[in-house]
């Protein structure tokens, strides 16, 4: 589990990231998986020294250039390798993931969303990717979706205020914890996207060379 933290910290920096940022981002990781109840081989919060013991499972994927930590360059493989570490997280975060990608959606072109929106994509979502995960505790009514978004919005993921649900574009946190949730199950988004889109083109389409296709990971 410590090497998928780390791996999901190290992935929301893909241009790199220092050591002392590092920890911080992996410590932000620990708490939220220690907020749903999800086990953890740590017992104590994690440290510089942990973390380097961690790096050194997966040096073979990753670089450091003046200090900084980073995805191994001209490799997109090495992104797929600590996708796989990380995906040991999903089942902890998918139902709020699916609800942050539809309000990240729904407010892209405006300020705010409501509740009954957020839970219609939602919804979608969920139905989408229902072959994908298999949960015990999933959402099914527009009660589950508002108490999962007042326990995200106490976490601090998102402004949940009446029937307002919005992402303050002012907060570094706030953006942060976005991008966290939201590439938890992107990958999955677009794989039907694209596949939708290869089917409906007709047979003049392309195939995609492996490196392009690496890159929406």
């Amino acid at each position: 589990m410590t090497t998928s933290m780390l791996s999901a910290a190290l992935l929301m920096h893909r241009r790199g990231i220092s050591k002392d940022l590092l920890i911080s981002r992996l410590m932000f990781v620990y708490n939220e998986v220690q907020a749903r109840n999800g086990l953890v081989q740590l017992t104590i919060y994690p440290t510089t020294k942990i973390m380097n013991t961690y790096l050194q499972y997966i040096s073979d994927f990753i670089e450091t250039k003046n200090g900084v930590i980073q995805p191994l360059s001209n490799s997109s493989k090495s992104l797929m390798m600590l996708s796989y570490y990380r995906n040991n997280l999903i089942h902890i975060f998918v139902n709020e993931a699916e609800i942050m990608t539809a309000v990240s959606m729904l407010t892209r072109n405006k300020a705010w969303t409501t509740l009954e929106e957020v839970f219609e994509k939602t919804m979608f979502l969920k139905d989408l990717l229902s072959c994908e995960f298999v949960l015990r505790d999933t959402m099914r009514t527009k009660e589950d979706v508002d108490k999962l978004l007042r326990f995200m919005h106490q976490r601090k993921f998102l402004k949940f205020e009446g029937e307002k649900v919005y992402i303050d574009l002012n907060n570094d946190e706030e953006l942060i914890k976005q991008s966290f949730l939201c590439q938890q199950i992107l990958p999955y988004v677009d794989t039907y996207a694209l596949t939708l889109a290869f089917f409906s083109v007709g047979p003049a389409v392309q195939i995609h060379e492996e490196e392009l296709t690496y890159q929406k990971i």
